[in-house]
């Protein structure tokens, strides 16, 4: 396993910190940013503490406690300030970009604020940090585990999901491009009473259709609670647009042939 974790998944390193022994623990990597953090030595270090024999010496089941407390405070310290440059870079990601729809702007000024709640709420934790003893490091690690759980990954797949989105938009419109120079190059070439020709024209402009009608409800399923999730919503809206496409490389071999038959 390496001791770099790209888009790192920092609840399951929590949990490590709140059980009492790491082997329930797994790091599973996610795609909530493009952050790099290693901890993997410290992960080492505390499986390999919890692993070591019993024993009953008062001072070295004190020093072994002090060597555990100060492992789980550095990869406090670790997880909290990836989580911390994981919320900064989607926050300036999406706070950098200028728009002309309102809806638009409502959707980004809701994940900018979301996302400042996600680094306050950081930032409170990682002030507490150096207080702690064993037992409250255990617990201060449950307090973020499930609140990253229950709030910060949720905005975070809504934040990614909204960039994906924007980028998105440039196809739609591509799309619709495309299907007026087609539509264009039929009436030209006389093609209208083609029959197959048509019938691939009008799957093709079925399939932009439907391809912008889920694309406008990942627009608007941004703010909403329940519903179809956006990331699912942008798939459909793919997967149609990938469907227009075939249909124009269709379109324009069967244009092609037409033409050479002439």
């Amino acid at each position: 396993m390496s001791p770099k974790i790209t888009s790192i998944a920092l609840g399951s390193v929590l949990l490590a910190l709140f059980l009492s022994t790491f082997a329930e623990a797994q790091i599973i990597p996610t795609q909530a940013a493009q952050i790099e953090c290693e901890f993997q030595p410290y992960l080492d270090q505390l499986n390999l503490l919890q692993s070591s024999p019993n024993t009953t010496s008062t001072n070295i089941i004190s020093e072994t406690a002090e060597n555990e407390l100060k492992i789980r405070k550095e990869l406090l310290k670790i997880i909290v300030d990836c989580a911390i440059k994981e919320a900064a870079l989607l926050q300036v990601k999406i706070g950098g970009v200028s728009f002309r729809d309102e809806n638009t702007k409502n959707i980004q000024f809701y994940l900018v604020g979301e996302l400042d709640r996600t680094l306050s709420f950081y930032r409170l934790q990682k002030s507490r940090i150096e207080r702690v003893d064993l037992q409250s490091s255990k617990d201060l690690a449950k307090i973020i585990r499930d609140w990253r759980k229950d709030f910060s990954v949720p905005i975070t797949d809504e934040a990614i999901s909204f960039l994906i989105w924007i980028a998105n938009q440039d196809l739609f419109k591509t799309a619709e491009k495309r299907f007026s120079q087609f539509s264009q190059v039929v009436i030209n070439l006389k093609l209208t009473e083609d029959k197959d020709i048509l019938t691939l024209l009008q799957k093709s402009k079925s399939n932009i259709e439907q391809a912008e009608n889920a694309n406008r409800e990942a627009g608007f399923s941004f703010k909403s609670r329940g519903g179809t999730p956006t990331p699912l919503l942008i798939k459909t809206s793919l997967e149609h647009l990938s469907e227009t496409y075939k249909n124009f490389f269709d379109l324009n071999e069967m244009i092609k042939t037409k033409i050479l038959s002439y």
